[in-house]
């Protein structure tokens, strides 16, 4: 977790909670002087005994004990002895988002709120998820009437449907976005109309009901990050210190949900053994309160560990929600109703600012002499510089990429998917040496009607200008090494075309063989460099290709040397083959994202298997050529290789989605 994001939390004696003082577990001295006040009781203290009438009205034994109790959250903390270094998610109606402190931390920008907890000498602080949890129940009531009878027919909840049905979707949840709570602004919190977004009406299959679940479980989760993020600035990186969280309350009954958290927040989540922390917190104390002992709830009934890779994903998610969720935020008002607007005067008079703005008596005062001033409008609608809002920090998906100037980085984003960081490129660039390739016979007919299904096209220059749309909006990655045909030794090639002539091209990288270990390897790899060179001065990125002569083996020790070597020169991505045993450190050995290629033509459900076999090895996606212009359908095949790259879906389901459309067609 982040730090940077504010300042360290004040260790204030006191904070404004109705006149009590919060540091010091008493009232203010002021309002103690009225008299008006009661004596400040601590939790789990006997307050005194069930009169006859109460007893009588909730048939309670006349004379048993009654012991102050507590606020929920701080119940369910007690529940499972929450401590210090492990916060807690207590997800209900509304997810609470705590960490217990020894001294009362006092938010300095009014974010979060402190509160007293029920042990005496701890405190918490804590974000509010508002109504998280109410909005799974919305969405089960309203959309899914059906979950119920499903769930009863095998002894089930409705939520342990919904939620399987969520499981089948990916991270990021299709595209869609689920703009329930914002992120708690204690002094100002506003929130947008609640809405789904980036959903798809051509695609029920990708915008099904698991979409949207999965959106409403993400929302929630990115909000509680982002509470935990503030947690872990606010106590210097202790409230976060063990790597957990725990999570408890009626939301962590759920099989996701957890998965989802453990992947969005990047902390291994604790699931309490119960989902009633609250009610055996209150149990627990008043056994305190009349002498006697209950243990806190126990070991945890499963730990979520965080997977790495959905972690990743899982980041440009986030940051993808937090643009979302501003735009939607804009667009608020009294024709579309925000979630929850706070009571005057925290609410704006009449537009929605963001989480965090808090205007200041001076820049109200400048702002009324600006209106007095000859100037007027525009000159006013440009002074809302935010200064309370932090700078947005931009993340992307592609490894490697980080470091690099924003015209490569912004490149490498139109061939490789931000959202997964895969790309499917269709490879189309073997006339150069290999002449009129079968399937390649007419390019402006063959190919062109297939670059809509592909994120990039692999091609020569020639091919593009001729026989490629310049309304095509696939990435473009250029062949710029060239030299002998397939008559000759093919290792012997030169650079065959100018930078100059990419960026005039509007290219978002070219490619150049390697040949690691072959005749003319250092000529290779001087065409590589000088590339390197040329495209870091125009921002082109470039893709080394291994290119591997009849002599070698393609195996893993192989094709690890050749990718090392090619990234460590300077290439941003590199194409290799797959080979069946070892590719997962070939790809791990490769500090820039490694495309698979796919090589000679294979039966369609091969090629399938063999480029989900590379993406789950960690391949950023597959550049195929053979297995996709000479296959029976190629713009089947495409889609069916996408479902497998963007999608992950089983080869075998794949195949039977490239089967249907191909018999789809014939019966056409």
């Amino acid at each position: 977790m982040s730090s940077s994001r504010s300042r360290p939390a004040g260790r204030a004696r006191r904070c404004s909670t109705s006149g009590h003082a919060t540091g010091r577990t008493t009232w203010r001295g002021s309002w103690a002087s009225t008299g008006a006040s009661s004596p400040v009781v601590e939790c789990g203290e006997v307050v005194g005994a069930v009169t006859p009438a109460a007893a009588a009205a909730t048939g309670l034994p006349v004379g048993t004990p009654v012991v102050t109790g507590g606020a929920d959250t701080q119940l369910a903390l007690h529940g499972i002895a929450a401590r210090e270094g492990v916060p807690t998610i207590v997800a209900g109606t509304f997810w609470q988002t705590t960490a217990v402190t020894s001294e009362p931390l006092i938010d300095p920008e009014r974010r979060l709120r402190t509160l007293c907890h029920v042990d005496r000498g701890s405190w918490m602080v804590e974000g509010i998820g508002f109504l998280s949890g109410l909005a799974m129940r919305w969405f089960r009531d309203a959309m899914c009437p059906d979950a119920a009878a499903l769930g009863r027919a095998t002894g089930r909840s409705a939520f342990a449907v919904m939620e399987e049905w969520a499981a089948e979707v990916p991270v990021g949840a299709n595209g869609v976005v689920a703009t329930m709570a914002n992120v708690m602004q204690a002094d100002a919190w506003h929130h947008a109309a609640p809405a789904f977004v980036g959903f798809d009406i051509n695609d029920a299959a990708r915008s099904s009901r698991g979409a949207f679940v999965r959106a409403i479980e993400e929302s929630a989760a990115i909000v509680a990050s982002a509470h935990l993020d503030i947690l872990a600035a606010l106590t210097e990186g202790r409230a976060v210190s063990e790597g957990t969280v725990t999570f408890t309350g009626g939301s962590s009954a759920g099989a996701l949900w957890p998965r989802v958290i453990a992947g969005v927040t990047g902390l291994d989540t604790r699931v309490t053994p119960a989902p009633e922390a609250t009610s055996y917190g209150a149990a627990r104390l008043a056994a305190r309160g009349v002498g006697a002992a209950l243990p806190p709830m126990g070991d945890p009934d499963r730990v979520e560990r965080v997977d790495r890779n959905e972690h990743e994903q899982y980041r440009a998610v986030t940051e993808r929600w937090h643009r979302v969720y501003r735009d939607v935020l804009s667009i608020s008002g009294p024709d579309l109703p925000p979630l929850f607007t706070p009571p005057a005067p925290l609410a704006a008079p009449t537009t929605i600012p963001p989480p965090g703005s808090r205007p200041s008596a001076m820049a109200a005062d400048i702002h009324q002499k600006e209106e007095n001033m000859a100037d007027l409008e525009g000159n006013i609608s440009a002074k809302k510089f935010r200064a309370d809002t932090p700078a947005v920090r931009f993340s992307q998906n592609i490894r490697g990429a980080a470091n690099l100037d924003w015209g490569m980085q912004n490149r490498l984003s139109r061939i490789l998917d931000p959202q997964t960081g895969r790309t499917v490129m269709l490879a189309f660039d073997h006339g150069y040496f290999q002449g009129p390739t079968s399937g390649l016979e007419r390019i402006d007919l063959n190919i062109a009607p297939l670059a809509e299904y592909a994120d990039a096209l692999m091609c020569t220059r020639g091919a593009l200008r001729t026989s490629v749309p310049p309304a095509t909006r696939a990435g473009l990655v250029l062949r710029a090494s060239g030299g002998p045909s397939i008559l000759k030794d093919l290792s012997d090639e030169y650079t065959a075309m100018a930078m100059e002539d990419a960026v005039r091209i509007n290219a978002d990288a070219v490619a150049v063989q390697v040949f690691v270990g072959g005749e003319h390897e250092s000529r290779s790899i001087r065409n590589l460099t000088t590339l390197v060179d040329e495209g870091y001065a125009a921002g082109v990125p470039v893709l080394g290709v291994t290119a591997v002569g009849k002599e070698l083996v393609r195996d893993a020790r192989y094709l690890g040397l050749a990718t090392r070597m090619i990234a460590e020169l300077g290439a941003q991505l590199v194409k290799t083959y797959y080979c069946d045993e070892g590719f997962e450190d070939v790809v791990a050995g490769c500090p820039v994202p490694v495309i698979m290629a796919g090589g000679k033509k294979l039966p369609e459900q091969e090629a399938l298997t063999m480029a989900s076999n590379a993406v789950r090895a960690g391949a950023a996606g597959v550049d195929m050529g053979r297995n996709i212009f000479q296959s029976a359908d190629p713009a089947a095949m495409m889609r069916a290789v996408r479902a497998v790259v963007h999608d992950d879906v089983d080869p075998a389901d794949a195949y039977e989605l490239f089967r249907d459309a191909t018999e789809t067609r014939v019966l056409a």
